[in-house]
This record gives C-alpha cells, structure tokens and sequence, in this order.
C-alpha cells in the first residue's frame, strides 16, 4: 500500500534481527509438564532441514509523484517449531519497532527521505531472510514406541490469544456456527485434538473451492456462506473451526519459496495453520494448500506435515502500523508496506516485487544438536506478548 509517512534520515546500515530460544518440537523441553491431557498417540518426527537465503527486492514508480520522504515497514521472520535459526536484514537502514494491534509483533521500519532528485518519483528497499526449516511429520505412535518428548502447556495469555474470536475468525456469529453444526464440527469430551483437527480439515477440504478475484471474502462465516475463498479466506475457516471447539490454533503469513526442495522460478504469497496438540505442541496443517494443489485425493498429505519450503514472515493478520496519518490496518504483509509523505499523484504507477531464494541443505542431526545446545530470549515474534499499547514501541510522534 502506498500512503504517507514521516521524516528520517537515510542510512545503508543492516539491521539484523535474530531470535533464538522458542522451542521447535525437535529440542529437549522436559523442564516443565505439560498439562491436560497426556499421551496425544501422536509424535512430530524431523526427516530432514535445509538453510534457505531469500531475498526480496520492492521497487515503486510513479512519474508524477514528488515525494519528500518515504517510510518502508517490513515483518522480521519468526521463529517457530519448523522455521529456526532466523534473520531478517533490512536495506536502507531499519530500527525495530512493534505494530500497535493487541500481537504487538516486532515490525522493522526504515525512513527514506528525497535527496534531490533521488526517491522523489519512487522508491526502493530490499529485506533479505535467512532461516533453518525442518521438514516434519505427524505419526501415530505404533505399539512399544516411546512417548513423544513433553512439550510445556501455553501459558495463559498466549492460550486464550490463539482461541480468540474476532478478525476474519468469527466463529460466534450465527452463520459460522451453523456451518459447524451442519458439517458435525462440535467437539466431543474424549475427542484428541489431532483426530478433530483432521474432521474440521476434511471438512473445509471438500466443502469449498479456490477462488481469486475482486472482492474475495476473508471472514470465516461469509466464506462459509459463498463455499468459496482464496488461502486467506480458506484459513480463516480451519482456524476458526478450531478455536470454536477450544483447540489453540494460528495462521502462519508468508511465501512458499521452494517447490520439490528446489527454489522456484516464482514465489507466491500463501498461509498455513498449526494447532496446539497438548504433550506434542505446534502440528501444521494447510488446508488452502490441499485445496489449491487440486489433486484427486483427501488431501491428508497436507496434513500434520510440513515439508520445509515455505517461509513465514508473520503470525496471524491484522497488522496495525502507525503511519503518522493515524493508524492503519495490513491485513497481510508478505511484502513491505510503503508510505510516503509530498505531493504529486500516483497516475501512472507500478509496483515490482522480485524474490530470489537460495537452498543449502543441512545434517539434520547436526541441527538438532546445535538446537539442543541453544539458549536465549523468546522470540518476540513467535508469542503474543503482554505489552500494552501505551508502552508499545511507536514509528512515530505527530506533529513532529
């Protein structure tokens, strides 16, 4: 989106943003029990992991334009159970902040003001991103097999953050719930959150179709209502089944980047989901995928699997930046968002975004190991944190 910003000073220094410390499913975390129930009869096996280098170049024209500054905001990747050891870089210089939405999740912003001639008709910024993304999958746990590793229980906040109605998830209003009643979608009291997640799964697999197009609905009961959706529309459905029947659930924003292990000649923007099984931890699914990939099949391939070649760049959508025009709403941001302050018009713009993405793959064990021995700060942007909006970090001051 193009909008108006704020004054800075431009620089070409990196800022880098690496968080370690959130647990993926691989790493030892014994110390404390988990609670609930025990024994989901599942595990999370890692198969295999690969460092992926992608880098995403936006460049904006507009021959009538007279900008005097420019404000570029872009998502730093989490961390998460599938997605370790990240960094995000941002050119020209960036500084952390964090949006303004109740997530309070970590956004890097750089100002660019117009010298001379220079970004008064456009403007253009890079975010390079590297991470470590294991490739995972959901196995019932066969007779004589040990139990999985503990995995510690959410704590409060981030439980009832990820069981919250509201955004595109509203599974309260009328609509949805019939939705749910007439696909039986209501949790039974011995019900595992594995074999529910499938029936919702299944459930949203074969009662809609993929549709792009203007006007593309994204709340979960209009979906519901039309039978159609793109992935965001799609998502918001599983998600919302899920967090109606008590199972802590979130959207994974970004990229697929990688097809068959291999960089693509082009990446798309995309969204997955993972659940919280209690005892196993985060479990991915992605049923816009099964939808989208429009095979002949029940689609379960999508399923409790995660076959480490997608990116995510951020948790769950409503992003809310402070523009310095007051606040305003990004549904997504797989890409930076742009704002600008001047004059001049956007008559005759384009908007070019280029992604290029590199593979190396990795020894798995190797990589668990190195998690294992790994230690720091929980990664802001991988948990909701109890920061109030008053003390959130601001882009900006009015008036200035």
């Amino acid at each position: 989106m193009i909008g108006q910003s704020l004054r800075w000073r431009v620089g070409m220094v990196l800022v880098s943003v690496a968080w370690l410390g959130l647990a993926a499913t691989v790493r030892a975390q014994a110390d404390k029990p988990a609670e609930g129930r025990a024994g989901p009869g599942y595990r999370l096996v890692p198969k295999s992991a690969r460092r992926i280098k992608a880098a995403l170049t936006v460049e904006m024209k507009a021959p009538n334009l007279l900008a005097d500054e420019w404000s570029v905001f872009v998502s730093p990747i989490p961390e998460l159970p599938g997605q370790v050891e990240t960094r995000t870089t941002l050119v020209p210089q960036g500084k952390l902040i964090r949006e303004l939405s109740d997530a309070t999740r970590p956004m890097i912003l750089t100002r660019i003001p117009s010298l001379g001639e220079q970004w008064r008709r456009g403007v253009k910024a890079r975010a390079d991103y590297e991470a470590t993304l294991l490739e995972r999958r959901l196995e019932p746990l066969e007779p004589g097999d040990p139990p999985p590793t503990a995995v510690a229980s959410l704590d409060a906040r981030s439980r009832r953050f990820w069981l919250a109605s509201g955004h595109q998830f509203d599974f309260n209003t009328p609509r949805f719930k019939a939705w749910l009643t007439e696909n039986q979608l209501r949790r039974e009291p011995a019900e595992n959150e594995v074999d529910f997640a499938r029936k919702a799964f299944l459930a949203v697999r074969h009662g809609f179709t993929h549709y792009e197009g203007a006007d593309v609905p994204h709340l979960a009961s209009k979906v519901c209502e039309l039978g159609k959706s793109d992935f965001a529309g799609l998502t918001a459905v599983f998600v919302a089944a899920l967090r109606a029947n008590g199972i802590p659930t979130r959207v994974l924003a970004g990229r697929m980047v990688l097809m068959n292990g291999k960089p693509t000649k082009a990446t798309w923007p995309h969204a997955r989901t993972e659940f919280y099984v209690t005892g196993l931890g985060w479990v991915p699914a992605d049923p816009a995928g099964a939808i989208r990939s429009g095979r002949k099949t029940e689609g379960l391939e999508f399923f409790g699997n995660d076959n480490a070649e997608f990116l995510t760049h951020h948790l769950d959508t409503d992003i809310i930046l402070d523009t310095y025009f007051g606040t305003k709403t990004h549904e997504w941001l797989m890409d930076p968002a742009l704002w600008m302050i001047g004059g001049g018009n956007f008559d005759g713009n384009s908007i070019k975004v280029d992604v290029t993405v590199t593979v190396e793959e990795l020894n798995l064990t190797d990589v668990i190991e190195r998690l294992n021995t790994q230690s720091g700060p929980t990664n802001p942007g991988a948990s909701p944190k109890n920061t109030s909006k008053k003390s959130a970090a601001k882009t900006s001051k009015k008036g200035r």
